[in-house]
């Protein structure tokens, strides 16, 4: 994909920012599914099996989805840049 875009002219801004904009959508929805799943997940266990009440803390899953973006990010700048260096 970036030897197509760079043949095409585009810049290495232009490049780093859509694959930014790809794989933190991806990471994104990823993230919520996972909180989603999770939270059904924990529920079910705790009523279901463990005849317990079950409460919502939203702090714990905030920061969980906050480090997942913000790795997910870090992680495909940092191979982009690498990606760009070698085809360059």
């Amino acid at each position: 994909d970036i030897g197509l875009l760079k043949s095409m002219g585009s810049s290495q801004k232009t490049i780093t920012g859509s694959f930014l904009w790809n794989y933190g959508a991806i990471a994104f929805l990823a993230s919520i599914f996972g909180m989603l799943m999770s939270f059904v997940t924990s529920y079910v266990f705790a009523w279901q099996l463990l005849d317990k009440s079950w409460a919502f803390n939203a702090y714990q899953p905030m920061a969980i989805f906050a480090v997942v973006l913000i790795s997910a990010l870090v992680v495909t700048h940092w191979s982009i840049r690498s990606a760009m260096a070698v085809s360059a």
